[in-house]
């Protein structure tokens, strides 16, 4: 961590909510973390960047990894034990679009000069193919609360690497214990739980990248 001024508290950066996706399908978290500066190796991070994502998640007990390059463009090639091998290797998104700059780029991940905002959702997945990665899964449709025993219409759409989707079909999606598979269509109907209180959506293929569970409660 980097060591503040006395008397001066370290910032703490955005919150946002983050999860890893290893080679295997594995995911850890999502955890809701806070961006905040830091140091990798030697080299100084910027707040409320996808790299402060990744540390902040590894002192929340996440996979640890490691980095090669100079201070102002560090590259991530290991996270857990799946290391970049040709064009294979670990990449970021933030909401549904890949991070066109290095992870630890104080313009931000698009280069713009913002960098990531309290409340955005940030992934770090292995890419199977530096040049064309796999999609990446995201539901849509799903209310705040339903009632017990009530039908939940969802709908689910899988995003490239520029942030375009489209309808996800043969996508298992549960609900609590329910569970049902995506149509043609892209959507899934399933039945709340019969008891009050809260569940989440799920949704995962094969090949590509699961979708953040969605919260629901059941009243």
């Amino acid at each position: 961590m980097l060591a503040a001024a006395p008397g001066v508290a370290p910032a703490a950066g955005p919150r946002v909510e983050a999860m890893i996706v290893h080679r295997s399908g594995k995911v850890f978290g999502p955890r809701v973390v806070g961006a905040a500066a830091t140091r990798v190796r030697r080299c100084r991070v910027t707040s409320g960047t996808p790299l402060a994502v990744l540390a902040a998640l590894d002192r929340a007990h996440g996979p640890s990894f490691r980095t090669r390059g100079a201070c102002s463009a560090l590259y991530v090639f290991q996270v857990g034990g799946d290391r970049a091998r040709g064009r294979a290797g670990w990449v970021y998104k933030v909401g549904h679009r890949l991070g066109t700059t290095a992870a630890g780029d104080p313009t931000g991940p698009f280069g713009t000069g913002r960098r990531l905002r309290a409340g955005q959702r940030v992934t770090w997945f292995w890419c199977v193919s530096a040049s064309r990665c796999q999609r990446t899964l995201a539901i849509s449709g799903v209310p705040a609360r339903v009632g017990r025993g009530q039908e939940v219409r969802v709908t689910v759409r899988a995003y490239d690497d520029n942030g375009r989707g489209i309808l996800a079909a043969d996508v298992r999606v549960a609900f609590g214990t329910a569970t049902k598979v995506t149509g043609s269509d892209g959507t899934a109907r399933l039945i709340a739980p019969k008891a009050a209180g809260r569940a989440r959506f799920r949704a995962a293929k094969p090949g590509l990248v699961p979708a953040y569970p969605e919260r629901v409660t059941v009243t």
